[in-house]
């Protein structure tokens, strides 16, 4: 899973310093994501996550923004996969006609 932060870009904000930004945040929520991930399920959970409040909160949101990202992911590696299995299936003559 691609643990990221899913908030929108921020206008007005120099490019370098919103991908360093960026990057430390992404890292910064995968590290959460991975611990609170190895603690669900647990005792512990009901403590950290369940009792947290916002934390709760974000990680409710955080796993529907995953399995939504994992989707398009899956969806864009399924036709890429058509994609090649039809372009396969052509020969030359029907590749050149179709500008391949």
């Amino acid at each position: 899973m691609p643990c990221r932060d899913y908030m929108d870009d921020e206008p007005g904000v120099p490019q370098e310093t919103y991908n360093r930004t960026k990057a430390r945040l992404n890292k910064v929520t995968k590290l959460l994501c991975d611990a609170l991930k190895k603690i669900e399920g647990t005792s512990i959970e009901t403590h950290v996550i369940l009792e947290g409040g916002e934390l709760a909160e974000w990680w409710i949101l955080h796993k529907q923004a995953d399995a939504k990202a994992r989707e398009i992911r899956l969806e864009k590696q399924r036709i890429a996969r058509k994609k090649k299995e039809a372009l396969a299936k052509l020969d030359k003559e029907e590749r050149k006609l179709l500008g391949l």
